[in-house]
């Protein structure tokens, strides 16, 4: 499983690297379309941050892909 982070401000991570959403598609791209991808928000990121993330694995063609956000406190 791949895991894709966002932080509150919008900083992407990817498996716990920081990356540019510029370098998410070529970083994802040699993956195997099987594998699952969890994208996972700070309750605080902006929506489009998180939908630029989205955008980048389904235009990819990722098929599983689930989400996780932090429970409000």
């Amino acid at each position: 499983m791949q895991t894709i982070e966002i932080d509150r401000l919008g900083k992407v991570f990817l498996n716990g690297k920081p990356i540019r959403i510029e370098e998410l598609g070529t970083c994802i791209c040699t993956l195997d379309r099987s594998m699952p991808m969890l994208i996972r928000a700070d309750r605080e990121v902006g929506l489009q941050a998180f939908v630029d993330v989205l955008d980048v694995v389904k235009n990819l063609g990722f098929r599983k892909v689930s989400l996780l956000t932090e429970v409000k406190r």
